[in-house]
């Protein structure tokens, strides 16, 4: 069997670019920013993030027995991303024209990189009316819960590998990111819980309580009020045990 001895200067390089592109997936980018509307008449439009543009469009793979056949042309998306922090499936975007008017909404169904055009995600829609070329943007307020989710899921991982100080600036930096997201309040407050800081602990789940409109896990909504039940608990009768 050969084999093949490779320099140290090139590991290094590869090495290098590993952490290059893991860091990538949790950083921010600077996507160019523009004023978009949803009619030609609007005098005021909102604030929005240019985070790509259209690949193409085609019809969306259906069952033969689906009635709405007929309505699902140019029904599916593929746009060409400048990045892929930010954004996750489930997300909504929309395709302005060259004007800067709105024309149609996506909903994301998948994110994936491509050998030969980088970042590209795919979506469900209506596009009759897009073009290739056209610009795809996202609500600047809507960035930020991609980025929390991102530094949430970064989080996740390093709890599950046991890196505890890790994961737990990754849950403050998807809290910075998204102060609503209450189940990166929940879980930092078990990381406080399991090293019994109460105090921590109580204001993290009570953060998360507050936010539990934004939850849609059953599991994490009993996980968030457990949380508040045991810290409670503990500070009333187990910080003030003599040591």
């Amino acid at each position: 069997m050969l084999k093949y001895k490779f320099p140290l200067s090139v590991l290094i390089i590869v090495f290098s670019f590993q952490i290059i592109y893991s860091a990538d997936m949790i950083q921010k980018v600077e996507y160019r920013k523009t004023t978009v509307f949803y009619t030609a008449d609007d005098k005021k439009g909102w604030s929005a993030y240019v985070i790509g543009k259209v690949l193409s469009t085609g019809q969306r793979q259906i069952s033969d027995n689906d009635l709405n056949q007929a309505a699902q042309d140019k029904s599916k998306i593929t746009v060409r991303l400048y990045s892929a922090t930010g954004l996750r499936k489930g997300q909504t975007l929309f395709v302005i024209n060259e004007r800067n008017l709105i024309v149609s909404r996506i909903e994301i169904n998948s994110i994936f990189k491509s050998t030969s055009f980088g970042y590209l995600l795919t979506g469900y829609g209506n596009f009759r009316r897009v073009q290739e070329d056209f610009n795809v943007v996202l609500k600047t307020e809507d960035i930020n819960d991609g980025f929390s989710y991102v530094y949430k899921s970064r989080a996740d991982y390093f709890q599950k590998t046991g890196n505890k100080s890790k994961s737990m600036q990754m849950y403050e930096k998807a809290i910075e990111a998204d102060k609503n997201n209450a189940t990166a309040h929940m879980k930092l407050g078990y990381l406080y819980y399991d090293q019994k800081i109460y105090s921590y602990a109580k204001k993290e789940f009570e953060l998360a309580y507050e936010s539990i409109w934004n939850v849609y896990d059953n599991q994490d909504k009993f996980d968030i009020i457990r949380g508040m039940i045991i810290t409670r608990y503990s500070l009333a009768y187990e910080s003030n045990l003599p040591a």
